[in-house]
């Protein structure tokens, strides 16, 4: 769309010599959440363990009918999202499907840990238990999806046909505001993790320290 040679803004440029060309607000948000997502180790790791999941499920029409069918009341709700690099919306998606559906994916692979006949299944569906069933896993599920929630809204917004420039200004500068409050709420979002730790049965591991979480904020 961009591109100085054969792209949209050179066409109109080349008839209409005043016509500015103003970048995508949507997309130019969308670059920039995919990479903070993908500035830190602790980010990057985290993102492959919840697209290991999806693949997990997605690969295998039984393994995925397995989840579904965990919680029947479910089925026509959310299920798991692939995580997309290019489309930062889909990191939300896909963290906020696995949070909805966490219990459902432990029951899923410790039943097929139990019960099935193939030994490579077997030893990734135990690898991929061992590496969300503690709380550190939780934390950041719970921390990514307070992070990226507040984009969620305003992508759809900076997408509409009647949206300006100082509107794209203001909304951006309320979603920027939420992140940078999140940080003053990091101890109740730490809270909020644990007590989904407790309902959901999860040990509490004391001794790995949450605040290296802080850093994707």
């Amino acid at each position: 769309m961009s591109g100085i040679y054969s792209g949209i803004q050179q066409r109109i440029s080349s008839n209409v010599s005043n016509a500015p060309f103003i970048h995508c607000c949507a997309h130019n948000l969308n670059l920039v959440i995919c990479d903070a997502a993908a500035s830190t180790e602790i980010a990057n790791n985290f993102f492959l363990i919840v697209q290991s999941i999806y693949n997990f499920f997605s690969t295998s029409a039984p393994r995925w009918a397995n989840l579904a069918l965990n919680s029947a009341k479910k089925i026509r709700q959310k299920v798991l999202k692939k995580v997309c690099p290019t489309r930062w919306e889909a990191r939300y998606e896909s963290v906020s499907a696995l949070k909805e559906r966490y219990i459902d994916v432990l029951k899923s692979l410790t039943g097929i840990i139990l019960t099935s006949d193939k030994l490579g299944e077997r030893n990734m569906a135990n690898s991929l238990k061992k590496k969300i069933e503690h709380f550190q896993f939780v934390l950041m599920l719970c921390l990514w999806e307070r992070v990226l929630r507040p984009f969620h809204g305003v992508s759809k917004l900076l997408q509409q046909r009647n949206m300006d420039l100082h509107n794209a200004r203001d909304r951006l500068a309320e979603s920027f505001s939420s992140i940078q409050n999140l940080r003053n709420d990091y101890i109740n979002i730490v809270k909020y993790a644990k007590d989904l730790c407790i309902k959901w049965d999860i040990p509490l591991n004391s001794s790995q320290k949450t605040t290296t979480c802080e850093k994707i904020f």
